[in-house]
C-alpha cells in the first residue's frame, strides 16, 4: 500500500502467527517434535521471516531468498543435527505457503516434513495455518492505521465535494 510501512492487517496476521507458533513451541517441547508451519506468504516471506524471529523459529524459507543450492534439504537436516547434540529436543520451521526451494522448484511444507522423517528419523508435525492467521479482532496497530487512513480519504473526499457544490 502506498505511504505505508505495512499494509493493513500485517500486524494482526504476525500477532496470530506468533500465537500459534508459540502455542505449537510448548507441544514440540513436551513431545520431542518437529513442526513445519506453514504461513501466508506465496509471493512474500515477510510474516514467515518476521515471525520466525519473534517465536525463535530454527529454520525458515522465504521466496525472496531462495536456498542456492539443491542440497538445502542436507544443510537443513545437518543444522537440526547440531541443536540436537547441543541438546535441543524440538524444533520449529516456517514455510510460507508454495516457496521455491530451488531455483524454479517449488516446495510445500510437506516436503520439510518428509525429509525430517525420512533422514533423521524425526517426528515431523505439519500445521497449516491458514484462515487462522486472517481472522478475529485486528491488532491495535491495524486498528489505529485503518482510522488515520480512512480518515485521510475522508477529507480528502470531503473537500472535493466540497469545491464542486454551487454557491
Amino acid at each position: 500500500m502506498p505511504g505505508t510501512d505495512m499494509t493493513l492487517g500485517a500486524d494482526t496476521a504476525l500477532h496470530r502467527i506468533t500465537a500459534a507458533v508459540d502455542a505449537l513451541n510448548t507441544t514440540a517441547a513436551s513431545h520431542q517434535r518437529t513442526f513445519v508451519v506453514e504461513v501466508m506468504g506465496r509471493n512474500c516471506g515477510y510474516l514467515a521471516l518476521m515471525s520466525a524471529l519473534a517465536t525463535g523459529a530454527n529454520w525458515v524459507l522465504i521466496p525472496e531468498a531462495p536456498p542456492e543450492s539443491a542440497d538445502w534439504d542436507e544443510r537443513l537436516c545437518e543444522r537440526i543435527r547440531e541443536g540436537r547434540r547441543a541438546g535441543r529436543r524440538h524444533t520449529t520451521i516456517l514455510v510460507p505457503k508454495g516457496p521455491s526451494t530451488a531455483p524454479g522448484a517449488p516446495s510445500q511444507p510437506r516436503r520439510c516434513s518428509r525429509t525430517l522423517s525420512e533422514k533423521l528419523g524425526l517426528e515431523a508435525r505439519t500445521t497449516v495455518l491458514g484462515h487462522v492467521q486472517r481472522g478475529g479482532a485486528p491488532s491495535a496497530f491495524d486498528r489505529i492505521m485503518g482510522t488515520i487512513l480512512g480518515a485521510r480519504r475522508w477529507t480528502r473526499f470531503s473537500r472535493s465535494a466540497r469545491s464542486r457544490r454551487p454557491c
